[in-house]
């Protein structure tokens, strides 16, 4: 493992209201962010590609930052510096139920072919624990494009095989696998994004040319939890349509971001997708101007809505610039806003931070040491539109999600005032068991989560628990369950 030392340079940028911190990572060639989160302790791990020369191939780097953007620390992972075509690809990070980190990725070093997927598990400093590869054969490129740790500890895994065929491959918590699927429609398909579903299935995003319209249509495939397929939908037109990112949504639904040749204003538009739990379409917008625009991920926001990060050639100071782009529940547009200096910037990740923010990675030209740096944006125009900043007008305490869970569950709450907040979860006789918040918070939409273990850090048994909330004189309880 090489370790690379990074200069990083510090940049602040005007909101609407306030301030934001954005943050670059680079020496003089070749870096991008391609993932990332906030961690457990307020800061954000990073998953991107370094080069250590122009024409070098790639290898994995992670870097974890503090809540202010700077660097903890970093791990290198690859083969040696080679000329050759091949290098290693990242394209998703998470933190593990345990504190370490997952990065899923492709291999072209360690593969049985030309590509393989690869998985990474490391402890919470980034020191690989294993590895695992996944390929066919030697004349075979296989990509792994996305994947996340599943509510069993384990991990799901979905991509493309070959030219034409998606692959799901699902491991244990040790990276073996338990099973995988091959969807070969007998021409070309792929996934670009796979969720689990509360029901314990998946839901698999992508495109095809095997049962489309045109020349690749939007790919919505269902599966239950074996990865057998329930459902498949297709949504296109005469020209070229793509699926990049799918989330179930609160209603139980789904919602898709892609790009889009058919529709829109010219070239590549943004594709916004909304379909209800059976896939069947609900509405669908297109955001964009007469250049190319492409979207990255979303996210579903507290007040019903959605969050987009992509890229824009239409807007914006550059050839491109990162782009997000804040929706209503109907796809509506809200407000957009660009990030970028005159060269090529765009934004390949988007996750929500606790405080109702934005946490953003990609890769910049225009700023940075030289070449092409990671670029990391944290942001809070979620409480900004018009220049108004908007809080919840009442106390709540929602339902967990999901619920039942295993082992991880989110509990949502509104403080429309700052105050001394406290969450404790409790077992059918009222014993305390975890106290999860108790301490002096701002005002906010907000989230914590649960491990399903007690104030001991032990794990607790299955069943029924309680958790309230204590803010000033709003007291609220709901019930949720843990299944083993």
């Amino acid at each position: 493992m090489r370790i690379i030392y990074f200069i990083q340079i510090i940049l602040l940028l005007p909101l609407l209201n306030g301030q934001e911190w954005t943050q670059t990572y680079g020496v003089n060639h070749f870096e991008k962010g391609k993932s990332g989160m906030q961690t457990n302790d307020g800061g954000y791990i990073i998953v991107g590609e370094t080069r250590q020369f122009e024409m070098s191939t790639s290898d994995l780097l992670l870097i974890k930052i503090d809540n202010q953007g700077n660097e903890e620390w970093q791990q290198v992972y690859g083969g040696p510096i080679n000329y050759s075509n091949t290098g290693d690809e990242a394209y998703f990070v998470q933190q593990t139920i345990d504190g370490g980190y997952v990065i899923i990725g492709s291999t072209g070093y360690m593969s049985n072919g030309y590509y393989d997927f690869w998985m990474i598990k490391t402890d919470s400093y980034g020191n690989e624990i294993w590895n695992k590869t996944f390929g066919v054969d030697n004349n075979n490129s296989d990509h792994a494009l996305s994947g996340h740790q599943t509510s069993d500890g384990g991990y799901i895994l979905g991509g493309i095989m070959g030219f034409c065929n998606s692959w799901l491959i699902k491991t244990d918590d040790q990276g073996n696998e338990v099973w995988n699927k091959i969807f070969d429609l007998d021409e070309c398909n792929r996934i670009q994004s796979v969720q689990q579903t509360s029901d314990g299935g998946y839901i698999l995003l992508g495109r095809t040319t095997s049962i489309s319209d045109g020349s690749y249509d939007v790919w919505l495939v269902k599966t239950d939890l074996n990865g057998d397929t329930v459902w498949t939908k297709t949504f296109g037109g005469n020209d070229t349509d793509s699926g990049y990112c799918v989330r179930q949504t609160a209603d139980g639904g789904y919602v898709i971001v892609g790009n889009t040749n058919t529709f829109g204003s010219g070239n590549y538009d943004i594709w916004l997708i909304k379909t209800t739990s059976d896939g069947n379409l609900t509405w669908s917008s297109t955001i964009g101007g007469t250049e190319s625009d492409r979207a990255s991920s979303i996210r579903q926001t507290l007040d019903g809505g959605y969050i987009i990060s992509g890229y824009t050639s239409s807007f914006g100071d550059g050839s491109s610039d990162a782009w997000i782009i804040k929706t209503d529940l109907n796809g509506n547009t809200s407000w957009t806003k660009t990030f970028g200096g005159t060269e090529y910037d765009r934004a390949n990740s988007l996750s929500l931070t606790d405080d109702g923010g934005f946490f953003i990675v990609g890769e910049t030209e225009s700023f940075g040491n030289g070449g092409t740096d990671i670029w990391v944006i944290n942001t809070y125009e979620t409480l900004t539109v018009k220049g108004t900043y908007l809080y919840p007008e009442t106390f709540r305490l929602y339902k967990n999600y999901p619920n039942p869970f295993n082992p991880i569950t989110s509990l949502r709450y509104d403080l429309p005032e700052d105050g001394l907040v406290n969450i404790t979860v409790y077992d059918m006789m009222g014993r305390v068991v975890k106290t999860l918040v108790n301490s002096t918070q701002t005002a906010g939409f907000k989230t914590i989560q649960w491990s399903a273990t007690n104030d001991r850090n032990e794990p607790v048994s299955a069943g029924l628990y309680l958790y309230t909330i204590q803010a000033g004189e709003f007291r609220q309880t709901k019930k949720m369950v843990l299944l083993k």
